[in-house]
């Protein structure tokens, strides 16, 4: 079964997570740079297209999530004065499940922001 090129909805959802039409046609001429065609200048001469390593969908889509679920903490904590117990009820999520997140994604409580900025 031969495989189908990626459609209209397909640049779509790339737009989406990627943020810009531009990065995607980027990522779009990046690949056929890198069938044999050599570097391809893009649209209007704005720069020529490096063959880079591409991330796929998944990946970039993964990272995304965590740093839309990141901010929206954030913003809970600080609204919610880092009252982590009242955090978890505005996202409605379990209390563990925030604590863990927090982990994952790199937040830590004032007072711990305190002890490393003491000990740095």
């Amino acid at each position: 079964m031969a495989r189908e090129r990626p459609g209209a909805g397909d640049a779509v959802r790339r737009i989406v997570v990627l943020g810009s039409a531009l990065s995607v046609h980027q990522e779009i001429l990046n690949r056929i740079g890198s069938a044999g065609r050599g570097p391809v200048a893009l649209v209007d001469g704005i720069a020529a297209a490096a063959p880079e390593p591409v991330r796929s969908l998944k990946e970039i889509a993964r990272q995304a999530v965590q740093e839309a679920e990141r901010q929206a903490i954030r913003e809970i904590l600080d609204r919610v004065h880092w009252n982590r117990a009242k955090a978890a009820r505005l996202l409605q999520i379990n209390y563990k499940t925030l604590l863990s997140k927090m982990v994952q994604c790199g937040l830590v409580t004032r007072e711990e922001e305190a002890l490393e900025q003491v000990a740095s």
